[in-house]
């Protein structure tokens, strides 16, 4: 694949063109005002080099097509971008090639002793929303960066993690065989539900700062057991909120995700893109839940994905924050 470089500049003049840089000398392409145009045009979006290539050639120039654009890579004029095909690539693996084998869940037992014991640390209220609507949710869901630093309340939590990634019945029963808890208030695929919760509460009522799992079947939050060489790593946390510009945020919600739950084999590798799809289903319902509190987010994904799971007690490469979210009330001018 290859782009345009930025900051270039290509000016026709008669047959001739022109190519200023910022950064290098300008020089002239006698007779190639009319392939440079239409490489131009051609690369308002990267493009296999090939591609270009075969299109130059139908237009009249001064040297061959190939010995033009290795030309312009040289002069820095064009970047060739490996980019594209690797996430071709990527995308093709998580294609159905072949028949995966279907792991019963009941075997999932890192899942269901999350999901049932631990110490308790906070019975949240029941999720209650006075007055909210869907359409004034939505109209006030808006990314902020800046927050008060108001502490929030059980209530605030109990709102948040109760519709937005809750259940959606009562008694919450799996879907699938023996599967984990549903049905909840966002979709997942085959109800596997392989998306799981951590709040790392930093000014949150009756939560000591810390990070803590949210178990469904209790509406709760129980202590998420660290390591001391993972909660020396905690103060890493401060430097990703401030590398993504975030201040006075109340809580951060981590979206995880644990790659060895062997129920994942009912979709093989195409797995990863579906719990992809049930991280944003329930990112978008945590942040319009937010809204229509009277709160305000913003989704992360600019941290170090090692260094920000071990820290909340992760056992990474296995189990890894895929999705970050900071809320808090917004700070507004003025106030």
């Amino acid at each position: 694949m290859i782009r345009l470089a930025l900051g270039i500049c290509i000016r026709a003049e008669g047959p001739d063109a022109f190519i200023e840089q910022a950064d290098r000398a300008p020089f002239s392409l006698p007779g190639e005002s009319g392939r440079l145009r239409r490489m131009v045009e051609l690369l308002a979006t990267p493009r296999p080099e090939e591609v270009v290539e075969q299109a130059l050639a139908c237009e009249p120039g001064a040297s061959p097509p190939s010995e033009l654009l290795h030309l312009l890579c040289e002069q820095g004029v064009l970047v060739r971008s490996p980019l594209g095909p690797q996430l071709i690539e990527l995308h093709g693996r998580t294609l159905p090639q072949r028949d995966w084998p279907v792991v019963d869940p009941g075997y999932e037992l890192r899942r269901v002793l999350r999901d049932n014991a631990g110490e308790v640390a906070l019975v949240l209220p029941g999720p209650e929303l006075e007055g909210a609507s869907l359409a004034t949710a939505l109209r006030a869901r808006h990314s902020a960066r800046r927050f008060t630093g108001r502490v929030l309340a059980p209530a605030d939590l109990g709102a948040l993690l109760g519709l937005g990634a809750g259940a959606a019945q009562d008694p919450p029963l799996p879907m699938a065989p023996s599967g984990p808890p549903g049905h909840r208030t966002y979709p997942s695929a085959g109800a596997l539900y392989p998306i799981e919760i951590l709040v790392h509460a930093v000014r949150v009522e009756g939560l000591d700062p810390g990070v803590y799992l949210y178990q469904l079947l209790g509406h709760r939050l129980i202590r998420f057991a660290a390591t001391e060489e993972a909660i020396e790593e905690a103060p890493s946390v401060d430097g990703m909120l401030r590398t993504n510009g975030v201040e006075g945020a109340s809580l951060l919600v981590y979206l995880f995700m644990d790659f060895a739950r062997p129920s994942l084999g009912k979709y093989g590798e195409k797995a990863y893109r579906m719990a992809l799809f049930e991280a944003g289903h329930l990112a978008q319902n945590l942040l319009l839940v937010a809204a229509a509190s009277g709160l305000a987010g913003v989704p992360l994904c600019g941290f170090d994905d090692e260094q920000l799971s071990l820290s909340a007690g992760l056992a990474f490469p296995q189990e890894a924050i895929v999705y970050a979210i900071a809320i808090g009330e917004e700070q507004v001018s003025g106030r």
